[in-house]
């Protein structure tokens, strides 16, 4: 079946779905040198969208207060919201795909 190893390696990608950032941190803190490796990847990875988010939400406050408005200009809102969809769909594509790829090993 699987080893214990490659169950929680696989966990750190799958984690996305129920513990995003916190399994990858808590693995790097505790985990043996295996899965601190793959700890490290699935957070970073699992970062991405979070920073890209914070990004988004700057440029929406800025654009609002460049254009004397309460809400941000309609277009940036759009590209922006494709963007963070596009990004985050990776996310979760490439962590599930690690995960498997782990399972299987």
């Amino acid at each position: 079946m699987f080893s214990n190893r490659s169950l929680l390696s696989a966990l750190n990608y799958f984690s996305l779905f129920f513990a995003p950032l916190i399994f990858p941190l808590i693995t790097l803190i505790f985990g043996y040198k295996e899965m601190k490796k793959h700890g490290k990847r699935a957070f970073i990875f699992q970062l991405i969208p979070t920073l890209t988010l914070s990004v988004i939400a700057i440029s929406y406050y800025i654009s609002a207060k460049l254009a004397g408005t309460k809400t941000p200009n309609s277009v940036l809102a759009s590209g922006c919201t494709i963007v963070i969809f596009l990004i985050t769909f990776g996310v979760i594509v490439w962590n599930v795909k690690e995960g498997v790829k782990q399972l299987k090993a």
